[in-house]
């Protein structure tokens, strides 16, 4: 959390964890998110949203509970480039003809080309299995929620890229 970053919504002013937020399963691009916990109720009203005395933008904003964390979207970063590239969808059976095995592998390359450092929070979603004989096997190294929602949480230098595969294997099987 950046201790710096303050957020001030209708005359409250509340510490905001400021980040990218990319999700690789719709549009793959950065939008500028905050996140913050309100000191008290915020109706549902027009509001005007500073971060650090800067004025941002004024936004219809629903209704806001005192301390339950709320998230806001300021609109598309430019300066975060995404690249994602689907590396195909592979699918096998076994030896004995009893199950498929389907991979599914992307590749992404996300640049920070702004001259200031920039924190990421990448979301992809993976397959939810409902039947114990599907099973889902994330890939890259990422741990999946039970809704199937990945994370990773990083940071980018200024003009620095990052390059990774993420993917999920399904295995179920042939019903003949």
């Amino acid at each position: 959390k950046d201790e710096e970053n303050h957020i001030s919504l209708n005359e409250q002013v509340v510490d905001a964890n400021i980040t990218n937020y990319i999700d690789g399963y719709a549009t793959a691009k950065a939008y500028v998110m905050a996140t913050f916990t309100p000191e008290f109720d915020v109706q549902e009203a027009n509001s005007y949203f500073y971060i650090d005395d800067n004025f941002i933008t004024d936004s219809y904003q629903g209704k806001l509970l005192k301390s339950s964390e709320a998230k806001f979207f300021f609109g598309l970063n430019n300066f975060i480039e995404v690249k994602k590239e689907n590396v195909g969808t592979k699918s096998d059976d076994n030896f004995l003809g009893t199950k498929e095995t389907t991979k599914t592998l992307k590749s992404y390359t996300i640049t920070n080309n702004s001259d200031t450092s920039q924190h990421i929070t990448f979301v992809e979603r993976v397959p939810v299995s409902t039947h114990a004989d599907i099973v889902v096997t994330v890939l890259g190294g990422f741990q999946a929620g039970h809704d199937g929602k990945v994370e990773k949480i990083f940071s980018l230098n200024p003009k620095e890229s990052i390059n990774f595969e993420f993917g999920y294997t399904v295995v179920k099987p042939i019903i003949k």
